[in-house]
């Protein structure tokens, strides 16, 4: 019984310890997300947790996601739909947040800075319609939103050694810095 009850043990920390992919990167496949309710596809997370979203760094599509000790490698197609949709929950979030508390903070929305009040006087002077434009707005303003739409795949790197994160970048752009940084982990 003992050795039963040892057994078991043993692959339940195994298996716990397979699912995290290291330094707290997380891959949420898109199935694990329609599963645990995150409405947003696919996506590469770092967070002290599982399941707590504190930093997407990879948006929806993630095509591909391998790792070993030192590396990740990721492909993504983005998906311009399931953007706008994060874009659009976030921006009726904080004016509802502003609306019921009527207080005024700059928040982070994809690393551009904006007033909730201006967030609320944006959504109340707008029609549902024209949310539309402002989430067009800031993806065609946003450096790193437009750097995820130019090309129809992405391929990123994270160094999990310095924590740095290489990308978005095309195929070749990939194999340069592979090649550099001695990266062997099998990629088709």
């Amino acid at each position: 019984m003992r050795r039963l009850l040892a057994l078991f043990l043993v692959l339940i920390l195994f298996s716990c310890t397979q699912r995290n992919p290291s330094k707290n990167y997380y891959y949420l496949s898109e199935y694990d997300a329609l599963d645990v309710g995150y409405p947003y596809g696919s996506i590469v997370y770092k967070s002290t947790k599982e399941y707590h979203y504190q930093k997407v760094v990879v948006f929806s599509d993630v095509l591909m996601y391998k790792s070993d000790s030192r590396y990740i490698l990721m492909e993504q197609r983005p998906n311009r739909k399931l953007m706008d949709k994060n874009i659009k929950d976030d921006l009726s979030f904080w004016s509802n947040y502003y609306v019921e508390n009527k207080k005024d903070t700059v928040i982070n929305v994809f690393g551009d800075k904006m007033s909730i009040k201006h967030i609320n006087n944006l959504l109340t002077t707008l029609s549902e319609d024209n949310l539309q434009r402002v989430s067009d707005s800031i993806v065609k303003n946003n450096a790193s939103l437009k750097s995820i739409f130019k090309n129809k795949l992405n391929y990123y790197l994270i160094d999990k050694k310095s924590d740095s994160l290489y990308g978005p970048m095309n195929k070749d752009e990939l194999s340069k810095i592979r090649a550099r940084k001695g990266v062997t982990i099998t990629w088709p």
